[in-house]
């Protein structure tokens, strides 16, 4: 008995050591993500990069990453391809989640005045068309039964409503409110309400190498949190700070 239990104390070490050993030997992650102003900036900015960056930094792991479409950053996760994507539910079971998420997407709906009487929450969209951007996937987290429809980006969609083309547009606040901004929408002829809230996440691919990545993503994190840098990052760039309380520690 003596043995054995030595002999299983001595298999988890080297285990124990296996692991570490992996773990040092990573120095870089992939990234793949679309361009969000204030959050991945074409020139490396922005509140998700600096997130990750000083997160990986604390394990001397160099952040790189590429920009890509939505469905393309989604294809390359899934395909093992990239390692990670930034700003995605943990809720697909194609890939693999870490413990703290990064953001908290309020999705919103837009139409015009004249297209709804008068607003009774997302069951008031039902059977109504209404179109979001391609790959985003609002049907999977909405209850209400939707006749959906899907359009290349954000810019497509509020120049067709805008139009009078198209009647809903579902979008995060994070894109729509800044792009209403840049095309100069006159909001007083618009309706905008919440549909969904629910935590953003860094995305990761299901490999090794992926569930390493998270172990470190989540200690890290909650290092930064201790010391207060998740709180200093999330104000400088202007933005609530998720609720971390009830994370899995």
């Amino acid at each position: 008995m003596v043995k054995i239990k030595l002999l299983l104390t001595v298999t988890l070490f080297h285990a124990t050591l296996l692991n570490a050993s992996f773990a040092s030997e990573i120095k870089t992650i992939e990234i793949s993500t679309p361009k969000w102003d204030g959050f991945t900036n074409k020139d490396g900015t922005g509140l998700y990069f600096e997130l990750v960056k000083k997160a990986y930094s604390l394990s001397n792991i160099k952040v790189n990453y590429t920009f890509v479409p939505w469905p393309r950053a989604v294809k390359y996760v899934n395909e093992n391809f990239k390692d990670a994507m930034l700003g995605a539910y943990n809720s697909d079971e194609e890939s693999i989640y870490p413990n703290y998420p990064i953001d908290v997407e309020y999705t919103l709906v837009i139409y015009k005045k004249s297209s709804l009487k008068a607003w009774k929450g997302v069951e008031g969209l039902k059977g109504q068309r209404v179109y979001w951007v391609r790959g985003y996937n609002y049907h999977e987290y909405i209850k209400t039964k939707l006749d959906w429809r899907e359009l290349q980006d954000t810019n497509q969609g509020l120049k067709l409503l805008e139009k009078d083309r198209i009647k809903f547009f579902i979008d995060s606040n994070n894109t729509l409110m800044p792009k209403l901004k840049e095309l100069k929408f006159d909001l007083s002829k618009y309706v905008i309400k919440p549909v969904i809230t629910k935590n953003l996440y860094v995305r990761f691919s299901r490999t090794k190498k992926s569930q390493e990545l998270i172990k470190i993503f989540d200690q890290n994190m909650a290092r930064l949190l201790k010391t207060k840098d998740l709180e200093k990052i999330y104000k400088k760039w202007n933005h609530k700070m998720p609720d971390f309380t009830n994370i899995d520690k």
